[in-house]
């Protein structure tokens, strides 16, 4: 899959490779070997709604950048000072270690995700690559929902994907289980 990833235009001329971690880091090792560039981390975690913590409506990264969605933030009434509380906490409870990742000033940045559910932690990661002044940020994704590439497109960043499920529901592993028998087949 990464070889059909790294064909597409848009990565050519990139520079660095930054997973977001969970099932990112594998595919971002893939598409970093295919491109001969060196390979990242950004660890992240999602911010759950304080009332019921397995919804996310945003994420933060190790090294304290976070995206919130602000209409979910705004229909569930989340205050400023609640939401950077529930980014330390989050953050704590994450353990997380300090970053360590080259400078991106002026360098073509690649963001890779296994899959875009919400996009939240590929947007938080964006942030903390948008503040070290990149010259170009791409996010990387094999599969995305309709939502998040719209909420991608918001942030004014690029995001090359292989597939964009257009229905209510999004379910990676039925991309990864469809592309499994394929190759099998």
């Amino acid at each position: 899959m990464a070889e059909q990833v790294v064909e597409l235009p848009p990565l050519r001329g990139a520079e660095i490779v930054i997973g977001v971690d969970r099932g990112g880091l594998e595919v971002a090792a893939a598409c970093a070997r295919a491109l001969r560039l060196p390979c990242h981390r950004c660890s992240t975690r999602h911010l759950g709604l304080p009332w019921r913590p397995p919804l996310p409506f945003g994420a933060v990264t190790d090294d304290g950048y976070h995206f919130v969605d602000a209409e979910v933030a705004a229909d569930h009434a989340l205050a400023p000072s609640e939401i950077a509380a529930l980014v330390r906490s989050a953050r704590e409870a994450a353990g997380f270690s300090p970053p360590r990742r080259p400078s991106l000033a002026g360098r073509s940045v690649l963001i890779v995700g296994d899959a875009l559910s919400t996009g939240y932690r590929a947007l938080a990661v964006a942030a903390s690559v948008k503040a070290a002044g990149p010259a170009d940020v791409t996010i990387v994704a094999p599969c995305c929902a309709a939502d998040a590439v719209a909420r991608v497109a918001a942030e004014g960043i690029r995001l090359v994907s292989l597939h964009v499920a257009d229905g209510p529901r999004f379910d990676a592993d039925s991309f990864y289980d469809r592309r499994s028998a394929a190759a099998a087949a």
